[in-house]
């Protein structure tokens, strides 16, 4: 083998287990964190009589002085991004109104564990 051959294998080398390394980041598993922004909560909210889905809803999520409108996308609410926290989520649709409380958002290596719930409005 000549000089520049052992200076490709060895950068070779040190790319591939520089990759081995940066996979190895979330959890300790051979895999890597996904490249996206999680949502802390996804809501559904539900008419709680025929269980119809309610897309024009207002939905708030409260974490302490935090609070956040969360958007509605095909029905389903989703915020606020990429923060954990202990959440009040209220659902309100004219008089309607219910909240739910001590809804517990985490993280792991690769960021925040969305909590998905459903709320139902009565009439």
């Amino acid at each position: 083998m000549t000089l520049s051959s052992w200076r490709v294998r060895g950068l070779l080398e040190a790319l591939l287990i520089s990759g081995a390394l940066a996979t190895a980041g979330c959890g300790g598993g051979p895999y890597a964190c996904p490249a996206v922004v999680a949502p802390a909560l996804e809501v559904t909210v539900v008419d709680a009589m025929s269980g119809t889905h309610l897309c024009d809803a207002a939905v708030v999520a409260r974490d302490g002085a935090f609070s956040q409108v969360l958007e509605a996308n095909y029905c389903l609410y989703s915020g606020p991004p990429e923060r954990a926290g202990t959440y009040a989520v209220d659902a309100s649709l004219g008089t309607r109104t219910t909240t739910v409380s001590n809804v517990k958002v985490g993280q792991n290596d690769c960021g925040v564990v969305t909590q998905r719930l459903t709320i139902a409005l009565n009439p």
